[in-house]
């Protein structure tokens, strides 16, 4: 299966499957008979049980307002869905940015915007031939389309670090215990093989909170740098 391979800012290869055409084209599908259901659940009950108590022109611009949010299905859902349509969640595919973290609404917003130009014969043309099966609103977006079930194991991503001219970012390292820094790798691994965010967001939170940290850096960046200052520290 074709994959995409993304490093990390400490140089830890993450291996993604990328969705293929098919899994892409089956989402659209699904996703497009939510929008009919939806749409027949409003054609009934504007026409079935509101029926003749309402004159015709009223119950277009109902009907108009009510299937309004269709315009803004795929928008709404990735935004609260962590990248995901109903339709992509069934066939188990995802929106990330290039470098694998979670995208923002900024990345969901252009990929909706551009929508109206590559949904359809074009995009399937640009997933088919770039070399990470992304459509225009893709590479306008720096986003790729993956399978929620990665490639790698934990012992790829947690590499012991023995490079005696790095200097760690964070000294406040050292003041890690070995069981916190087993809660950090735990982290990880959930983030690596299950997709759990949630989890790094909180544990990065928390472990600033504790060292007294301050920085901009992701949260998943600020546990990867962590842990990469911990195990040299505890190695020099």
């Amino acid at each position: 299966m074709p994959a995409v391979q993304i490093r990390t800012a400490q140089n830890v290869i993450v291996e993604h499957n990328l969705a293929t055409l098919g899994d892409r084209l089956l989402g659209i599908v699904l996703d497009s008979l939510v929008k009919i259901g939806y749409v027949a659940g409003i054609i009934i009950i504007l026409f079935a049980v509101i029926g003749d108590s309402m004159n015709e022109r009223l119950k277009v611009i109902i009907m108009l307002v009510l299937l309004f949010p269709i315009f803004f299905y795929t928008l709404a859902c990735e935004q609260l869905l962590n990248g995901q349509t109903l339709g992509k969640k069934a066939v188990n595919t995802r929106v990330v940015k290039l470098d694998g973290t979670p995208a923002g609404f900024g990345n969901y917003f252009i990929r909706w915007i551009l929508k109206l130009i590559d949904d359809g014969v074009i995009g399937f043309i640009c997933i088919a031939a770039t070399e990470y099966h992304q459509r225009l609103g893709d590479m306008a977006a720096g986003t790729v389309v993956i399978k929620t079930t990665r490639k790698t194991s934990l012992s790829d991503t947690l590499p012991t670090y023995h490079e005696t001219a790095y200097e760690p970012k964070f000294p406040e390292a050292v003041h890690l215990t070995d069981e916190q820094a087993n809660i950090i790798k735990e982290a990880l691994r959930a983030y690596y093989q299950e997709d759990n965010y949630v989890v790094v967001d909180a544990l990065s939170k928390k472990l600033r909170e504790v060292l007294q940290v301050q920085t901009n850096l992701p949260p998943l960046a600020f546990l990867e740098t962590l842990l990469h200052d911990y195990s040299h520290l505890h190695n020099m």
